[in-house]
């Protein structure tokens, strides 16, 4: 199997580029880091209007799943969906990990016949148990329009299940206490007696409540399910009832090293390690295979260590601290003078479309971690790219698809933490 340009089995492991820099270890203080970040997440108490995105009544340029040119009927079904909409006002909950549309459709549109995994009309996927408010309904009543911390579009409707305020509010508490999933492959132990709850997958960067302590299924050790939940952790998981509404359920996730007991200890070292733990994992436009792209990713990655920062990649380099600015023809050995001096490991870096998370220099180049699509080599004036579609370690000095030096088409590095 070819391996990825001046990457070294070593590099593929969070230990190496941890080991290379003491700064990581440090602890920092989420509260200010989540402050320092706060313009780029949207505010749930704030209260907005019902106003999605107008769509064109001209059929968008692309194809559907079936590799067909959007037909005008179809997108006019969309667009009349749209315009006799009402509006709602309503809270409610994810009760599982839930699409989030640009357009209340399920119907894709890739750029390409062949192609089946950018679908243009895919915002990203919302975590299980995420709070959102509720704004309006398609006409079909098959679709809301929903706002969370991270995105606003259009969800299925029974991907939520609506809660009072005040519950909902106490949802919303980030100091209530939660399980954290840090690994993939992690899911609900079966049970017989609640099918809501049994064999549930939970994704990585989830946070679950813990059944309350005042309950006598967690300190006087009853079984749930018919099972002893010694060596688990009680989690309360939703469950929409027949009317909508949020029910809570109790559930058994084993206790092991890919879940923890709230975020992850604030260090470079653990943003670090998270995004390693998602490593190999295929690349998916706006998560729509229920893995990462590239902005998910170092937003999971900080989500471990009790940090939201924003969801797209433009958001993040609006919303964070920059630590270099370059502009269009800043040499190479410019910027590997500015990642030496100026950056630390966890940092990010930006591209137009992209973003990267830098791991530190080793033999004067810079790595980074990354979900990409893939790179380019140059042979014989001929330039030849490679499909990578995964999150891996790459080189810097690694060509683009179109040619450019990775570190040449960046435009900043920006701090988290």
């Amino acid at each position: 199997m070819k391996g990825l340009p001046q990457v070294h089995p070593d590099m593929r492991r969070a230990k190496f580029w941890v080991g290379l820099d003491d700064r990581v270890a440090a602890p920092q203080d989420p509260k200010a880091a989540q402050r320092s970040v706060a313009t780029g997440v949207l505010d749930l108490r704030q209260e907005i209007p019902f106003n999605p995105e107008q769509p064109s009544t001209e059929p968008p340029v692309g194809f559907n799943q079936d590799g067909r040119p959007w037909s005008a009927e179809a997108w006019a079904e969309v667009v009349r969906n749209i315009d006799r909409a009402r509006p709602l006002s309503a809270r409610g909950v994810t009760v599982k990990r839930a699409n989030v549309r640009r357009w209340p459709t399920a119907s894709a549109c890739f750029r390409t016949a062949d192609d089946r995994e950018f679908d243009q009309f895919q915002e990203t996927r919302l975590h299980i148990f995420e709070p959102v408010s509720v704004l309006g309904e398609s006409q079909d009543q098959a679709w809301w329009w929903i706002r969370s911390q991270i995105v606003s579009g259009w969800v299925r409707r029974q991907h939520v299940a609506l809660d009072d305020e005040e519950a909902w509010t106490a949802m919303k508490d980030e100091a209530r206490p939660r399980l954290l999933i840090v690994g993939n492959d992690v899911a609900t132990e079966p049970q017989p007696y609640d099918w809501a709850v049994s064999a549930k997958p939970l994704e990585f960067g989830a946070y679950l409540p813990l059944w309350p302590v005042s309950d006598p299924l967690e300190p006087n050790g009853i079984p749930v399910g018919g099972q002893t939940p010694v060596g688990h952790h009680v989690v309360g998981y939703p469950v929409r009832t027949t009317d909508g509404r949020l029910a809570v359920h109790a559930a058994l996730v084993k206790d092991t090293d890919r879940v923890h007991l709230g975020p992850l200890p604030c260090t470079r070292a653990e943003v670090i390690a998270s995004a390693f733990r998602l490593l190999g994992d295929r690349y998916s436009w706006g998560d729509k295979l229920g893995t990462h792209d590239c902005s998910s990713l170092t937003m999971d990655a900080y989500r471990t260590v009790g940090i939201q920062v924003p969801r797209n990649s433009a958001a993040q380099a609006r919303a964070l601290t920059p630590v270099a600015i370059w502009a269009e023809g800043t040499t190479y050995t410019r910027r590997l003078s500015d990642l030496r001096t100026l950056a630390q490991p966890g940092d990010l870096l930006m591209m137009p479309g992209h973003v990267m998370m830098y791991l530190g220099l080793w033999n004067d180049t810079a790595y980074a971690i990354h979900a990409f699509v893939g790179y380019a080599e140059r042979t014989g004036g001929r330039l030849r790219a490679f499909a990578v579609n995964s999150v891996e370690v790459s080189s810097l000095a690694t060509l683009t698809r179109d040619g450019t030096v990775y570190l040449e088409a960046c435009t900043r590095v920006v701090r988290v933490l």
